[in-house]
């Protein structure tokens, strides 16, 4: 059975790492020997019980893991201590393991180590670039576009595209971002599109009774790939008319929600927000009715697909977004699954509100947001993906 080291910024024992690591691995160790290095944090690490359950887990599907602390330090001195730090592991790990075949890199972070590695190992790369994310930095306000960071991992991801053997992007429209990069006009890609996948046994529609109330559920970040301000204008219109709830699934954006709740005069009940864990998530997706959000409009969004959107589908939950990039815009509209929206025009509110309301009287959204999901979310068809690429390596 051929290796592969699979690196991981995204650390196993959160969300984004279980949904969108863990499982892609435990379909894919059927067919190859995985390795997982992942940068872990300290209080994750600290929960022993957990962790001591999740290392079983992992072994019982004969996946191998090393794991690391992540240095928390901010701004520039955060990744080189970072870096050095996993370059020891991963060191370690090819010494232990020998004969790795390829390295599934996930995400940027990590490319400085691959591709020294690359200098001096016969090794192929799968580049699964989960998104501009130098550019992402910037359009989230965390770098400047003449920091040295920004610098650097443009420069690193220039060498990924040229180097990597294969290039896994979220979105059509991402592909057609980076061909167009005057180094990569004249390269033949092996580029495959992969978006974010969903667990459809965790994440299923609540039962087809008639709920009056219209419970538009807000999922993750509200901050930095996101601007809720309109969403909330738009609600605080909507509420005014039709007996409504906005429920935000939120960790970290509880100050701000309700300080700017307050600001709108919107009370509870109409609105609630909750902190949850991923396996509590589709609990309260049960719950709702429709799911909502309002993605910033920059060069990095167009490569992005939000893990929600197969989430909400999963559910039964018909989307309303703004039209931040093709692929979720043709998604929607191709499906009838949902309405993009401009909520910055307050203008057009009222025929919005008819918009929803048409929407929840569809009695057959919920069932076609679920065969969406199925047929284009499912895990199995993410993982059958992943293997596709990797074979597209052993040639």
């Amino acid at each position: 059975m051929k290796k592969v080291l699979y690196l991981s910024i995204d650390g196993l024992l959160e969300p984004l790492g279980e949904s969108q690591v863990l499982k892609y691995c435990f379909g894919i160790s059927k067919h190859y020997k995985v390795i997982i290095f992942s940068l872990e944090k300290s209080s994750d690490l600290n929960d022993l019980t957990r962790l001591k359950l999740l290392e079983k887990t992992i072994d019982d599907h004969g996946i191998s893991w090393y794991k690391g602390k992540y240095n928390n330090l901010s701004n520039f001195f955060s990744n080189p201590i970072n870096l050095l730090k996993s370059l020891f592991i991963i060191l370690k790990i090819l010494f232990v393991e020998r004969e790795i075949h390829f390295i599934h890199l996930r995400g940027y972070v990590l490319g400085p180590i691959v591709l020294i590695l690359r200098r001096f190992l016969r090794i192929r790369i799968l580049f699964d670039m989960r998104g501009f994310w130098p550019d992402e930095k910037v359009d989230r306000a965390s770098w400047g576009n003449n920091s040295l960071n920004y610098i650097l991992y443009k420069f690193i991801e220039r060498r990924l595209f040229i180097e990597s053997k294969a290039i896994v992007s979220l979105t059509h429209e991402g592909v057609e971002r980076f061909k167009k990069f005057s180094y990569l006009k004249s390269r033949k890609l092996n580029t495959h599109v992969i978006p974010t996948c969903t667990d459809l046994e965790l994440f299923r529609p609540a039962s087809n009774e008639k709920i009056e109330l219209v419970n538009f559920v807000h999922l993750g970040s509200v901050d930095t790939a996101y601007n809720i301000l309109p969403i909330l204008n738009f609600f605080k219109f909507f509420s005014g008319i039709t007996d409504s709830k906005l429920t935000f699934v939120n960790r970290d954006n509880h100050d701000f929600l309700k300080r700017e709740l307050k600001r709108l005069n919107i009370e509870e009940p109409k609105y609630a927000i909750v902190t949850s864990k991923f396996s509590d998530t589709p609990s309260f997706l049960k719950k709702g009715r429709i799911g909502l959000f309002n993605a910033k409009i920059n060069f990095s969004i167009k490569a992005s697909f939000p893990t929600k959107i197969g989430e909400f589908l999963a559910s039964g939950l018909p989307i309303i977004c703004n039209d931040f990039n093709k692929d979720v815009t043709n998604l929607i509209k191709i499906n009838n699954i949902g309405l993009i929206l401009d909520f910055d025009d307050n203008k057009k509110y009222m025929e919005y509100t008819k918009l929803v309301h048409q929407l929840l009287s569809d009695k057959n959204i919920q069932e076609r947001c679920r065969e969406v999901a199925k047929n284009k979310f499912s895990l199995e068809a993410g993982i059958r993906s992943y293997l596709k690429v990797y074979k597209s390596l052993e040639k």
